[in-house]
């Protein structure tokens, strides 16, 4: 660092390679640093950089110094390093850099004077460039890493500017050197001396390839070996395209461009002396650009691509490829200035009268704007009056219609007619005033349809209106004779017509009319525009539409009356929906799986029969509603007979609505019996009423259109009410036998809550006492319910409790009358026995002698019980205690009451001897190995 600080701002590396030029004299460094001191002695130290000075800059002082040239090597040298250096300046890629790059070229000159042999693979790293030339360069990060990695992309850069010539890298060592050994070529100067041989044609062919580029057009020729297009353009006031030509060069060709189109658009030769020839002499047709308005370095750049070009095709391996690259690099700097200056480059002419593109155009392109169709508006905006005076009856299309999508949007408002509306097919109708505001279809405010409606009501009788008497073929396309329309779009305005019912059109020998709009929609575009003839429906059949007026309820004289046949229609139309949405409520109702008595109304093929009948019958109907006008009406093509018999379909509607108004008037008994009978199975009298009634709810379906419907609905709803009033009588009956009243509740729960109860519930816990007894009692006492909250309004909506669920005949279910006196007798029968048990048992001498072992209070609670010879009021812990610990050394002996039957009995009767001797047997084997006097012996 103190060496730095010391020569500052001489970097120390400049002595150090200084000192290895074999050319140079020791004092010639003195004299170099004080020259380079003498060049910045008056600047401020820079603040944002290193500021200093490195072995490059003596680069410059060897390239001023004619003297040295008398060297060979230095010659050989200087020459190399000019030719990089030239390439840099010119082609360099990356601009930011470009001071960089010229610094390392100066750098590896200098180094190249300093290895001794200046053929010698040597030269320097990128760390020293990084480090020896204190390179500042602007970088994101300022970071070691990322600066070095900067370098090499400079070096890259450098080498690729050279195309890999007198640039070389040295892998072993890791460092780039001049390459004094490899013949390099100069490409720029072998495409400079090209280019400036190249003649104006040759100019001209290239300009034309870059105009190409510029306006992204890569469509094939029209004309093989011409630069001749197809071309599109919009028609901005109509908002539709035009097909026309494009042609790059001269318009001596347009001649060769057939059939004849709307316009011709010329990008004219830069290299000719006839342009003002071609644009005074242009037709309202043509439209000229001329590339006038550019400087010598874009036309240096032309020439440059034109020779690269030509080097390109006639080059091979190396030199193809760096031609090709020098090539595109030119391309892009010509694209890229021509679209920055499009607005002023070219002047555009137009009958004669010359303008720049920004003067029409009325301002610069728009970002989002393209070159070409920057280039159409101008056009566009040139060719505009001579569009209007070529079609005056064009009209606005609401949509931009082009090449592509002319076929889309037909079939958008074909469709549109046919009943498939979209936003597109609307606003092609728009156009053409064929739609109101609300989007109806009409005819009345479209002077188009209205031409070519009176063409057809002024035919004689029986005569058509021709194809072609409407069209007339103008280079090759049929456009019509009045409006001067495309084929396309009049056949849409008599689609409307047709649909209006104005008139018929025949297509590939098919007649179509107002009722087959569908199937004309379906036919090829093609074929539509090509229709054969269209001509006048006939009459209206007044007669058979009176008819089917008579059979739908409407009056009908209107439909007599010219003046009142679209209220008339109206009306039918209305009546039709109506029967229509009555057809698709009795399909409905069909098919719904409706049953009554858990019985389908309608089996699978009454179903389908009846599905398939109605829906042919809305087919008819549907079919009806299209002729919504009275021009449609003259297409009416039905029979009286043949309304007679799709009508007829109304008599099935009428039966299966007169089954539905039954059943629904039935439905809620007929539910609430089927609910009924899965109660009451045990009532034959009630069932046999059920099913009778069934049977003549079944007839009576069955028989529909034969009997007096109002009469026996009205006899049919009494009996059921009649059956269902019975079976609330019933239900409610026996709902009372086995539920306890309020007063039976309160009943009940006085002897749940009674002492004795709750003695004996607490005395169940002694051994010896038999507690089964009271578990049958509280059993029986737990299926007595209570529910005094039924009422018989209660049952009109539900077949059960619905407050205590009562099932009627379960057999759990117990009669309640009575059942609580006898529940109650029965605990005074348990409580008198156990009291008997108890005393028997604490007064056996056995046990009796225990008492004395007893605590204080235990032998008194006892003895009190003796004497007392009935059970306290309310039993304690202390009394149960007592008689527990007393009885404790008794053994208990369970015996079940059917095993007991069984061991004595068997399987039948038994003599005195036999039972004694089974008796005593069984009893035995219960107490044997126990204490005979401690046993007690429990039948269960």
């Amino acid at each position: 660092m103190n060496e730095f600080v010391d020569l500052f701002p001489i970097h120390p590396a400049f002595i150090e390679v200084f000192e290895k030029i074999y050319i140079a004299e020791k004092r010639e460094v003195l004299k170099t640093i004080t020259n380079l001191i003498k060049n910045i002695i008056d600047e401020e130290v820079p603040e944002d950089m290193p500021g200093i000075i490195s072995y490059d800059a003596y680069w410059y002082f060897i390239k001023d110094n004619m003297s040295m040239r008398t060297n060979p090597d230095i010659k050989d040298v200087i020459d190399k390093s000019s030719i990089i250096e030239g390439a840099i300046l010119r082609s360099f890629p990356r601009p930011q850099y470009k001071d960089s790059a010229i610094k390392i070229i100066n750098a590896l000159s200098v180094y190249r004077l300093a290895t001794g042999d200046i053929r010698t693979p040597i030269g320097i790293t990128v760390d020293n460039i990084k480090d020896d030339l204190c390179l500042f360069i602007r970088i994101p990060e300022f970071e070691e890493d990322f600066l070095r990695t900067t370098i090499e992309t400079i070096m890259k850069d450098i080498i690729r500017t050279v195309n890999g010539q007198f640039i070389s890298y040295n892998q072993d060592n890791q460092q780039y050197y001049i390459d004094m050994v490899r013949v390099g070529i100069d490409y720029d100067v072998i495409i400079q001396e090209k280019a400036e041989k190249l003649d104006d044609d040759t100019l001209n062919r290239y300009y034309f390839e870059i105009l190409l580029k510029v306006l992204d057009w890569n469509v094939k020729e029209y004309v093989p070996n011409f630069k001749i297009w197809e071309y599109s353009l919009k028609w901005l006031d109509k908002n539709i395209e035009r097909d026309g030509y494009l042609f790059m060069g001269s318009p001596d060709e347009r001649s060769t461009a057939q059939p004849p189109r709307d316009f011709y658009i010329y990008f004219l030769n830069p290299y000719s002396k006839d342009n003002r020839k071609y644009i005074e002499n242009g037709k309202k047709d043509e439209v000229f650009f001329e590339f006038t308005n550019y400087d010598e370095e874009l036309e240096s750049l032309l020439k440059s691509y034109s020779a690269s070009m030509i080097l390109y095709d006639s080059s091979a391996n190396d030199g193809k490829a760096i031609y090709g690259n020098k090539a595109d690099g030119f391309m892009k700097e010509i694209v890229k200035w021509i679209k920055t200056n499009i607005g002023s480059c070219f002047s555009v002419s137009h009958n004669g009268v010359t303008k720049r593109i920004l003067d029409i155009a009325r301002g610069a392109k728009r970002e989002d704007e393209t070159i070409k169709d920057y280039i159409d508006f101008v056009a566009s905006s040139c060719l505009s009056l001579y569009f209007a005076d070529k079609y005056p009856d064009y009209p606005k299309f609401k949509v931009t219609i082009t090449r592509d999508n002319r076929e889309d949007m037909f079939k958008y408002g074909l469709n549109y007619i046919a009943g498939q509306k979209s936003e597109h097919g609307a606003k092609i109708l728009q156009t053409f005033d064929l739609i109101d505001n609300d989007g109806n279809i009409t005819v009345e405010n479209s002077r188009y349809a209205k031409y070519f409606q009176d063409m057809v009501n002024s035919l004689p009788e029986g005569k058509v209106l021709n194809h072609d008497d409407i069209f007339v073929l103008e280079n090759e396309v049929e456009i019509d004779k009045e409006f001067r329309l495309d084929g396309e779009w009049v056949a849409l305005i008599l689609c409307t017509l047709v649909y209006n019912g104005e008139i018929a059109i025949t297509v590939n020998n098919k007649k179509y009319d107002a009722t087959m709009l569908s199937d004309l929609a379906k036919l090829a575009p093609n074929d539509i525009v090509n229709f054969s003839f269209c001509d006048r429906p006939k009459g209206i059949p007044i007669n058979t539409l009176k008819r089917l007026m008579e059979i739908i309820g409407l009056p009908t004289g209107t439909i007599s009356n010219s003046e009142k046949q679209v209220e008339a229609i109206k009306e039918m139309n209305k009546k039709f929906d109506e029967l229509i949405s009555e057809a698709h409520s009795t399909i409905q109702y069909v098919t719904s799986g409706k049953t009554i008595w858990d019985k389908l109304l309608f089996n699978d093929a009454e179903k389908k029969s009846y599905k398939d009948e109605l829906n042919g019958f809305i087919s008819f109907l549907n079919t009806l509603k299209r002729f919504n006008t009275p021009g449609k009406l003259r297409n009416f093509r039905y029979s009286k007979e043949e309304i007679e018999r799709e009508f007829d379909a109304l008599k099935m509607i009428n039966r299966i609505q007169k089954i539905m108004n039954f059943v629904n008037s039935i439905d809620a008994y007929a539910v609430y019996i089927s609910k009924a009978c899965l109660v009451l199975t045990d009532n034959n009298d009630w069932i046999k009423k059920v099913e009778d009634v069934k049977q003549k709810i079944e007839d009576t379906i069955k028989n529909i259109d034969d009997v007096d419907l109002n009469a026996t609905k009205k006899d049919v709803i009494n009996e059921l009410i009649n059956i269902k009033k019975e079976y609330i009588d019933i239900y409610f009956e026996e709902h009372r036998k086995h539920r306890l009243d309020y007063k039976g509740d309160e009943h009940k729960k006085k002897i749940l809550n009674s002492s004795k109860f709750s003695n004996l519930r607490r005395l169940k816990s002694i051994d010896i006492l038999t507690g089964s007894e009271l578990t049958a009692i509280e059993e029986e006492l737990g299926k007595i319910h209570s529910c005094f909250s039924l009422t018989q309004q209660d049952l009109e909506t539900e077949v059960q409790c619905i407050h205590c669920k009562y099932r009627y005949g379960d057999k759990n279910e117990l009669l309640v009358y009575g059942k609580l006196d006898e529940i109650e007798n029965k605990i005074d029968e348990i409580y008198k026995k156990w009291e008997e048990k108890l005393l028997e048992n604490i007064e056996d001498p056995f046990v009796k002698i225990n008492i004395g072992y007893l605590n204080d209070d235990q032998q008194k609670c006892i003895n009190e019980f003796i004497a007392r010879r009935s059970f306290p009021e309310n039993i304690d812990n202390l009394f149960l205690s007592s008689i527990k610990d007393l009885l404790k050394g008794l053994d208990k002996v369970e015996i079940d009451s059917k095993e007991f039957i069984a061991n004595i009995t068997g399987n039948g009767p038994v003599t005195l001897d036999d039972f004694k001797n089974n008796f005593m047997k069984f009893i035995e084997n219960k107490v044997q190995g126990k204490e005979k006097d401690k046993v007690r012996i429990i039948i269960k």
